[in-house]
């Protein structure tokens, strides 16, 4: 994290959340909740499926924002 907010978002940066990613899911895990705006910004695919907090946080505000 401290990397991405230093404007460091690179190959290995991004190797690094996948390898996270894989032990999770070698772990059991079938969905992980990115509730960090800095990992968020990677935008990286990864073998387990997620939910990006902010992308929904955001999405939810657009819905409410268009209500009558």
């Amino acid at each position: 994290i401290k990397a991405v907010k230093a404007g460091r978002m690179d190959e290995k940066i991004a190797d690094s959340y996948a390898a996270v990613c894989r032990h999770l899911a070698d772990k059991g895990a079938t969905i992980a909740i990115v509730a960090c705006t800095e990992l968020s910004a990677l935008n990286h695919e990864t073998d387990l499926a997620f939910i990006d907090a902010a992308q929904a946080l955001a999405k939810k505000i657009v819905e409410i924002a268009k209500e009558p």
